[in-house]
């Protein structure tokens, strides 16, 4: 049996019999059977508004018509929403936990939170604002108080399972554009437009040479700085006000794209390797035993889900797209038995809980969840069937991967 993280109280990893698991401080072993999005604009969204005061009580907004994290209406909706998870067979939260304090569910629910002092993923809008120089010592000292802040809220919770630092950075190009116009990533032009006695300035200079980047060569030799100076001030600052917590390292958008530079990176720093892939398993099992095998870590998938829109009330929602409710259901099932039977595999979190209509106010995205409740609560019986048969049978499955 190997294990990692072996600090005495805190969630760890383990390999046992060519398995990989989770190991709670109780010395038993789970998989990560995960919901995104518990968050208030969920719930209080024009459509479903009025119900959902109506239901746990109206301080669940302000008199300003805010969230109230507050009153006493969110314990009873957190409650409710945790009982119909659990009884689905979820075990966790996904980093996409926003709003609710931690204190309302740490106790009932496995989960993990993303450090994300800066976001540098899809909401980074690139040629409108700044990247920060992680270089600088104001930078380090800025993540330094905000993990102070962080470890004090969560690492008292008995079942918080440890850090990611941010959601889809773009480290490298992903999506249908691939490095579309960018030649030189963005990130490595800003470093080069900086005060030529800054940090970043200095450390790129380093790295290229000379100060003119452009080539696709020049920015990849600068972007591996640049993520090493990321992945090793986190972890360093983790391990100070948290040591022993796991580590997740950045959610990874589009796998299969992840370089080996940033591979290797991953097998010195990270305890399990975070993924975010909306693809059947057919597409992914290659890419997942190449990184497992490059890096020697277990792999999370942090978030995906498969959708279908319902018109008239959702004109798109998230997810790879299947025809109907019921397949949805199916894709779930047929997706979580096949990455079950992974054996460096520690679970999923599906993408969304509640389901969004054209309409809402999701902070984070523009597209509408595809959950397996509906607006108000109720769950859809064609996705909830073979959903809870995947999640209860999970362990079972896992368990005989190894043979």
């Amino acid at each position: 049996m190997t294990e990692k993280n072996e600090s005495h109280g805190k969630l760890r990893v383990t390999e046992e019999d060519a398995v990989w698991w989770l190991l709670n401080p109780q010395g038993e072993r789970f998989v990560s059977i995960g919901a995104n999005h518990l968050q208030s604009d969920c719930w209080l969204a024009p459509y479903n508004r009025d119900e959902m005061l109506a239901r746990y009580g109206q301080d669940l907004a302000t008199d300003q018509d805010l969230f109230n994290p507050q009153g006493q209406a969110l314990p009873r909706l957190v409650s409710s929403v945790l009982t119909q998870l659990q009884e689905l067979g979820f075990n966790s939260l996904g980093l996409h936990t926003y709003d609710v304090p931690a204190s309302f569910y740490g106790e009932q629910m496995y989960y993990l939170r993303a450090i994300e002092l800066v976001p540098l993923g899809s909401r980074f809008r690139f040629g409108e604002q700044r990247f920060p120089d992680i270089f600088s010592e104001e930078f380090e000292s800025e993540l330094d108080a905000h993990l102070s802040r962080l470890t004090a809220t969560h690492a008292p919770q008995a079942r918080f399972m440890g850090y990611a630092f941010s959601d889809i950075p773009r480290w490298y190009f992903f999506g249908n554009g691939g490095r579309g116009s960018y030649r030189v990533h963005p990130w490595v032009l800003d470093l080069f437009n900086q005060d030529k006695q800054s940090a970043g300035y200095q450390a790129a200079m380093q790295a290229l040479g000379h100060d003119q980047p452009s080539t696709e060569e020049d920015s990849d030799r600068v972007m591996q700085v640049m993520v090493r100076r990321w992945y090793e001030l986190h972890c360093r600052l983790i391990r100070k006000h948290d040591p022993g917590r796991l580590i997740f390292g950045d959610k990874l958008h589009s796998p299969h794209l992840v370089p080996d530079w940033f591979l290797d990176l991953l097998k010195e720093c990270v305890d399990v390797v975070l993924i975010q892939w909306y693809t059947p398993i057919e597409d992914q099992r290659e890419t997942l035993l190449r990184i497992h095998q490059h890096t020697g870590k277990p792999i999370l998938n942090g978030d995906s889900c498969f959708g279908h829109a319902k018109a008239p009330k959702q004109s798109k929602v998230k997810g790879y797209a299947v025809a109907s409710q019921e397949e949805v259901g199916l894709h779930y099932a047929a997706y979580l038995d096949a990455l079950m039977e992974l054996p460096f595999m520690l679970g999923w979190h599906h993408c969304g809980i509640l389901e969004q209509w054209d309409g809402g106010k999701r902070r984070d995205w523009e597209i509408n969840e595809n959950g397996f409740m509906d607006p108000f609560g109720k769950l859809y019986e064609e996705i909830c069937g073979p959903m809870q048969g995947a999640n209860l049978r999970s362990h079972q499955i896992h368990q005989h991967s190894g043979s």
